[in-house]
């Protein structure tokens, strides 16, 4: 079914694939780039965007939705593989076997932070 549906999507624009599936009552959405929803003037609009540190510099956050009577909290973001090698064991992984992955490229280097 997957496939017949891309197949016939692929053979319409987003215009008649969205109104056909909005007449149909079939829940759509059109899937935007993240330099597109940096950018969406809804977003900023709502001001729902917040700077947040992390250990390559402070860079944009979309807030979640949720309940708005709690109050916000926000903390600095994780470095770039900060959390590879926990995760990695938690699956099961030796610290031998992280190391192989590393040395393979398979994983970035170690975290430095």
């Amino acid at each position: 079914m997957d496939d017949l549906i891309g197949q016939w999507c692929a053979q319409h624009d987003l215009e008649h694939v969205q109104k056909t599936a909005d007449a149909a009552g079939i829940g759509n959405a059109r899937y935007n780039l993240p330099s597109e929803v940096l950018a969406h003037p809804q977003l900023s609009a709502r001001d729902r965007w917040r700077q947040v540190d992390t250990p390559a510099g402070p860079i944009p956050a979309l807030l979640p939705p949720g309940d708005f009577r709690l109050p916000a909290t926000h903390g600095g973001g994780a470095g770039l593989g900060q959390h590879t090698d926990s995760v990695l064991a938690d699956f099961g992984l030796t610290n031998e076997e992280i190391s192989v992955l590393r040395q393979q490229g398979v994983i970035g280097p170690a975290y430095a932070g």
